[in-house]
């Protein structure tokens, strides 16, 4: 296969916007084979933010555990046919006292194809860590709303996407 004809995307997700450090969050990873032929050669590595442990036993791919794999060291997938996709999901546990409020997550899918390395970034994907028994503050006042857009707390009814956002989310 010619790296030219490598076309890939990956579509990274994760189950919650906020949570709270000691949560578990999921993280789900859908590499789909845009192009015609089957692509071989194809590595997932996952950097996990210095916020999180990876939960061991929790990688799945297509629904498979596969017991021994760990995202923040790689790992091979299977091939990938034309027009098809590949479901990559694990686990992590948010620490306690973390030192940030947002836990960021990308992944890089890596294809050798033709002598050639092709990276493909997932998109970037962030959740809200709001600590426990921390009491949110905005401007001085404690709040419990939050724009999730932005992930940022608000107390004049205005975030800053200016969308208005008046979701109660704790």
């Amino acid at each position: 296969m010619v790296a030219q004809d490598v076309k890939i995307t990956a579509l990274k997700s994760v189950d919650k916007d906020v949570a709270y450090e000691g949560d578990t969050l999921h993280y789900q990873t859908i590499i789909t084979n845009n192009g015609s032929q089957t692509i071989k050669n194809i590595d997932f590595k996952d950097t996990l933010s210095p916020d999180v442990n990876f939960v061991i036993n929790s990688v799945k791919i297509n629904g498979i555990s596969y017991l021994d794999y760990n995202p923040s060291q790689g790992f091979n997938l299977p091939e990938l046919e034309s027009n098809k996709s590949i479901n990559v999901e694990f686990d992590v546990d948010i620490l306690q006292n973390i030192e940030n409020n947002i836990v960021n997550n990308i992944a890089l899918i890596e294809v050798q194809s033709d002598g050639t390395i092709l990276n493909f970034p997932t998109n970037e994907v962030s959740t809200f860590i709001n600590k426990r028994n921390q009491p949110l503050i905005s401007y001085g006042i404690p709040i419990n709303k939050w724009c999730l857009p932005c992930k940022i707390d608000f107390c004049c009814k205005r975030c800053h996407c200016s969308k208005k956002c008046y979701k109660k989310y704790f």
